[in-house]
């Protein structure tokens, strides 16, 4: 499974509940040109702001980030392709066994640097 762009989950989260970029900017009290560039896929929210988004919409992180278990549209159509791909990396010894660790290390990341922004910051 291809993960989904934050972009794309934002905007199909948006849809769903009939959100617009005003209304969020100003239920977040943020920019609305922060959720015009993370919905164009520009810029991405920090880990409090997705905190927040997740909150408000009563979704998970995962739903956000696109790291659940719903199939991202753009897979069927380079499903055959996945397959040849997985196949070739097979054959090579190479896999990717680390797909899921990849966001978990990079969330792990910026909250020890948020820690030590706190940290310095007292």
């Amino acid at each position: 499974m291809i993960q989904k762009p934050f972009s794309y989950c934002l905007k199909k989260i948006m849809s769903e509940n009939d959100e617009t970029i005003e209304s969020l900017a100003e239920a977040l009290n943020i920019r609305e040109e922060e959720i015009v560039s993370w919905r164009s896929g520009t810029a991405e929210p920090s880990t409090t702001q997705l905190l927040r988004l997740a909150k408000y919409f009563e979704c998970t992180t995962e739903e956000l980030l696109g790291n659940d278990e719903e199939e991202y549209e753009d897979d069927e159509e380079n499903e055959d392709e996945d397959d040849e791909e997985n196949e070739e990396s097979q054959e090579v010894g190479t896999d990717d066994s680390f797909y899921y660790l990849k966001p978990i290390l990079a969330f792990l990341g910026i909250a020890v640097l948020l820690v030590l922004l706190i940290v310095a910051g007292q």
